[in-house]
């Protein structure tokens, strides 16, 4: 309620006026002596009073009221009809369901509120629906997508005075938190969250997360994250499963409080490359003690890149090196390794005396008619496992189309002048513009003493080139640096007290290009150096722009491959994890994505297919056919659309929430040079694993929603007192009343009544 003066005009005049009567009123008492002083003073201020009530109406004192008319407003009542809701933890064994349903059943806090607003009845899951009536209610849904449900209402009233929201849910969201939701326009929210009424027991799973590592020996990492409630003292046991239900590890913990979240790892080596499905559960003794079983399972998707890989070795002349990792790629059917080796350096070109502009020498003069003349200034190579007749034919690649089709390149032995200018350009844009790896091994035509310092190559390398070469020793030990036990890709062994044990017993490194230092963004995986000497680096590795480079001082690793079968076959697994590494996140033609759309309701997927074009930038003009498989095992057709906003890319949509494994296959076909490409994709839907995640309210979350809203958490069993406060906030549409204050008999009586009372007082006491 607000005061305003409709007669403000006449404020200077009333007040003359005002302080005219209450002088004539002071001097009126003051004259008169028949009474006493505190008659006179009571009788003089009731007098003076009247005055200024008058005075006051003079100015026309009008009281505004602004109320909600009944029904203009509408406010949305949105009740949560997931699974969550069959859990029984209320009093006397009743779901929360049960008490949702008792607190819509004939409620008069719902009466109260239909004679406010015009209430507007939903219900929510996984999608949002509009309820006639709460009468009823079946609590089947997948998920409980508060978020977007708070969206489509918010939409669908858009413009229209929605004076609130009031959500009922045990408060155990599925899609919050929801950073969107602050910019979504949202009115008031109020959330009554029907939490748990009595202790729980369960096991849940949390999170599982899934790793594809270099480790050969357990190239998948399932790490599995159990929170525990109620369960202290008891043993749960959480197992990996393959799709078919094939135990692969069981592991076993007890939690020491009612309250604990336990981690679980697991490693393992699936058959077949690409996309593999495991089973994660996790189970107490007596299953039947838990709240519920629906978040003892889950399903997850491994995706591990199926190759085939492309390297090319360059080598400055053939030597052990070569042959024992060519032997340990041939045991890696995902690696296909083409070799370039040089036999013979170029000799001198001689100035022969023959017939003018005769460039060959003259002894060879009539041989060859039609062919090729024998040069002796040009080396001679060998291809080895080359794809065709025609890969490598020229020698190393000279242009981006030649060299691009691989992923990582090696150089071993091999002299800086033995590249074009161009060509060392080429090598250094194939690192940080295509995203491909370098590798250059040890040896006395490699790194600072094969003339690299200053090239483009070298500033590619993870090492400085420019420290002269230290002498005096012939033997070094290898070792793993801190770094390089942190790596699986480095390690042959389960812990570093045996891996310690292997490195303890390698022989001595004789061939070591020591002139070189780590530069600032390097990482030192294994070191070596002569016994109380500095340590130098062995294996150093580096990001550089898109790509990555790998630089190995060490020239006779081939030596531990003669001594033993076990050392040869810690070398063929070291270099093949070696080379995994490398080739590890190199982009390829083709790739596919798949991310959850926050914005859409059932888990809605967007596939993404990234396209390059032979110079690995996006494909302008690239066909992309996509397919996606169900659970159930159908394939179906997707349509794909152009991203506006990334070059190259096409985007589609899956809606399809069925729990289970899912598949996504692309076939993209570049215009430009013709090249097909299959890429091959899956994830798993678990709506009951998710819906079950938490069984307690959010309550950070939800707090964080009303927050931003101004809304309010009311008491689900104090909800009539919460709409008579709701009636005194701010609402989108009110009546405005006026009324002059005159007209209200209470102020007119005070008036007259101060004037009666002088009066009385007057006459009782004798005063004239």
């Amino acid at each position: 309620m607000n005061i305003v003066w409709s007669e403000s005009q006449w404020l200077i005049p009333a007040l003359v006026a005002f302080a005219f009567l209450t002088l004539a009123v002071i001097l009126s008492y003051r004259l008169s002596r028949g009474a006493p002083l505190w008659v006179r003073l009571v009788a003089a201020g009731l007098k003076i009073l009247g005055f200024a009530a008058l005075v006051l109406f003079l100015l026309g004192p009008e009281t505004v009221r602004s109320h909600a008319k009944p029904g203009t407003n509408l406010f949305a009542v949105i009740a949560d009809t997931s699974a969550s809701m069959q859990i029984s933890d209320q009093t006397g064994n009743a779901t929360r369901g049960d008490r949702l349903q008792a607190l819509l059943t004939d409620a008069p806090w719902l009466r109260e509120l239909e004679e406010q607003f015009s209430v507007q009845r939903f219900t929510f899951d996984a999608r949002l629906r509009p309820a006639g009536t709460f009468d009823g209610l079946e609590f089947n849904g997948r998920h409980t997508s508060l978020a977007a449900a708070l969206r489509q209402v918010a939409e669908r009233y858009r413009g229209q005075p929605l004076a609130g929201i009031l959500v009922l849910s045990d408060g155990s969201a599925t899609d919050l938190p929801a950073p969107t939701l602050a910019s979504a326009g949202l009115p008031p929210v109020h959330v009554a969250v029907l939490g748990p009424q009595k202790k729980l027991t369960d096991l849940a799973i949390e999170a599982v997360n899934t790793t594809a590592t270099m480790f050969e020996d357990a190239p998948v990492v399932v790490d599995a994250t159990i929170r525990t409630t109620g369960a202290r003292g008891q043993i749960v046991t959480t197992r990996l499963l393959e799709r078919d239900g094939t135990v692969v590890a069981e592991q076993t913990r007890t939690p020491t409080s009612d309250d604990e979240t336990l981690a679980f790892r697991f490693t393992t080596r699936p058959d077949k490359p690409g996309t593999a499905f495991y089973r994660v559960e996790t189970s107490l003794a007596d299953p039947e003690t838990e709240a519920t079983l629906e978040n003892n399972r889950t399903l997850t998707a491994v995706n591990r890149e199926t190759g085939p890989y492309r390297v090319l070795y360059v080598g400055g002349n053939p030597n052990w090196e070569h042959k024992f990792l060519q032997r340990a790629v041939n045991q890696d059917n995902a690696i296909k390794m083409a070799s370039l080796i040089r036999i013979a350096k170029r000799e001198p070109k001689f100035d022969w005396r023959g017939r003018s502009g005769e460039t060959t020498n003259p002894l060879y003069r009539g041989f060859g008619a039609g062919g090729e003349a024998e040069r002796f200034d040009e080396s001679v190579f060998i291809r080895l496992q080359t794809r065709d007749e025609k890969e490598l034919r020229t020698g190393f690649p000279s242009t981006p189309e030649d060299l691009y089709g691989y992923e990582a390149v090696i150089l071993d032995n091999l002299e800086a002048a033995f590249f074009s200018n161009d060509q060392m350009r080429l090598l250094q844009r194939f690192v940080s513009e295509r995203g491909g790896s370098l590798v250059m091994l040890g040896g006395i035509d490699s790194l600072g003493e094969g003339g690299y310092a200053g090239t483009p190559i070298g500033e590619t390398l993870p090492l400085y080139l420019n420290r002269p070469p230290s002498r005096g020793a012939d033997l070094f030990a290898f070792q793993l640096t801190r770094d390089g036990l942190l790596q699986p890709w480095m390690r042959l062994r389960a812990n570093e007290g045996a891996e310690n044990e292997r490195l303890a017993a390698l022989p001595g490194i004789r061939v070591l290009n020591s002139g070189t230092e780590p530069k600032p963004g390097a990482l030192v995986m294994a070191d070596s150096g002569p016994p109380g000497g500095p340590s130098l680096p062995a294996i150093a590795v580096q990001r550089y722009g898109n790509g990555r480079t790998a630089a190995v001082p060490i020239g006779d690793f081939w030596r531990w491959g003669l001594r033993t079968p076990e050392l040869q076959a810690d070398l063929f697994k070291s270099w093949r994890q070696f080379l995994r590494w490398a080739l590890t996140d190199v982009p390829k033609r083709a790739e596919i994505e798949i991310e959850p759309d926050p914005a859409a309701p059932d888990r809605t997927k967007i596939v993404r297919v990234r396209v390059r074009g032979q110079d690995f930038g996006p494909a302008q003009n690239a066909a992309v056919q996509l397919r996606v498989q169900s659970p159930d095992g159908t394939w179906s057709a997707l349509d794909t659309q152009p991203d506006d906003a990334e070059a190259g890319t096409h985007t589609a949509r899956i809606s399809g929430s069925e729990p289970g494994p899912w598949l996504v296959e692309a076939l993209t076909t570049d215009r430009v040079d013709g090249v097909t490409t299959r890429v091959t994709t899956g994830w798993a839907s678990n709506p009951g694993a998710d819906e079950f995640r938490k069984l307690t309210p959010d309550l950070p979350e939800l707090q964080a929603l009303v927050d931003t809203s101004a809304g309010s958490l009311p008491d689900p069993d104090d909800l009539e007192r919460w709409v008579a406060e709701l009636a005194r906030s701010p609402l989108p549409v009110t009546e405005t009343e006026t009324i002059p204050l005159w007209h209200q008999a209470g102020w007119l009586a005070v008036a007259i009544g101060l004037f009666a009372g002088e009066w009385g007082l007057r006459r009782w006491k004798g005063l004239p």
